[in-house]
């Protein structure tokens, strides 16, 4: 079965967050295939995750809604996607 290749961009809720700890907790739980940390403004900083997924009907609502349930994840951006094999 092939694969897709997400990009998330990933908000803390909270600038206090300790964004270190909240992509291990992300890679702990998902396949990573890369990631880093992007200031935006102010201290503000974001994640920028990609993410390997099935590829079938509703496997990136299905990580979003796991991905919520993380302490500490804010908003969450889909910012891209592409198939793999």
């Amino acid at each position: 079965m092939a694969r897709v290749l997400v990009t998330y961009r990933i908000l803390p809720k909270s600038t206090d967050v300790n964004l270190d700890l909240l992509l291990k907790e992300i890679k702990e739980k998902f396949e990573v295939y890369s990631s880093e940390i992007q200031p935006i403004a102010f201290g503000i900083k974001a994640l920028i995750v990609k993410v390997l997924l099935p590829e079938e009907e509703g496997s990136t609502d299905k990580f979003e809604s796991e991905l919520k349930k993380i302490n500490g994840v804010g908003e969450i951006e889909l910012q891209g996607f592409t198939r793999v094999e």
